[in-house]
């Protein structure tokens, strides 16, 4: 689905939502935080990031899911 029907569905059953080909979480929001970014890691691999910063391709891609 297209990122804006993903959103309304997340916020609707209040999940997070991800691109098929991703392992970060996103989880939409209506507060000053905006998405809260989710980022799997272990004790040896360790990936973080203040904000998400989506690409056009991220905006026009039609594979993202409600988990």
């Amino acid at each position: 689905m297209y990122i804006n029907q993903a959103v309304k569905q997340a916020l609707k059953t209040n999940k997070g939502m991800i691109r098929a080909d991703s392992d970060m979480v996103l989880f939409p929001t209506s507060s000053d935080f905006g998405c809260i970014l989710v980022v799997p890691c272990d004790s040896k691999n360790f990936k973080s990031s203040i904000r998400w910063n989506p690409n056009a391709e991220d905006l026009i891609a039609n594979d993202w899911e409600v988990l």
